[in-house]
Formats: structure tokens, sequence, C-alpha cells
């Protein structure tokens, strides 16, 4: 878990915009979330849950939802 956070810390993230402007989401929410999940096994509505559990731990803003989870594994 540790080595998932230094990783996500220390690696540069384009962040991409979306159609109006903002940001699409935090870039580096989406590896964190599909590191954790190969790593606990977990099905993507696990991985919202455990991501909601340890969100402080990776100073997450927003936890995905497990719909979003699904569209970024698939693309």
């Amino acid at each position: 878990m540790e080595a998932i956070r230094l990783h996500a810390d220390d690696f540069s993230f384009w962040q991409r915009t979306d159609r109006v402007g903002g940001l699409a989401y935090d870039e580096r929410t989406a590896p964190i979330a599909f590191l954790v999940q190969q790593l606990l096994g977990l099905t993507s509505r696990e991985n919202e849950r455990v991501l909601a559990i340890i969100r402080s731990y990776y100073r997450l803003e927003h936890v995905p939802d497990h719909s979003m989870l699904t569209r970024k594994l698939s693309s």
C-alpha cells in the first residue's frame, strides 16, 4: 500500500479537461484505484468501498464510483 502511494505521488500526470473546461477527475486517483483493486483482488464495487475507507491515506479528494472505474478500466 505504501509503494502505491509513493509511486502515485512521484508519477507526473497530465490533467485532462472535460468539455466544459473543468478537470474531468484527478488523474492520480485512477491508477491508485486500479492498483489497489489488483493488489487486493476486488471487484469494482468492493474497490469503491475500500477506497472510501482508505481515502485519507492516499489523500483522495473524490472517490470514484464503480461505474467510472469500470469505464476507465475498459478504455
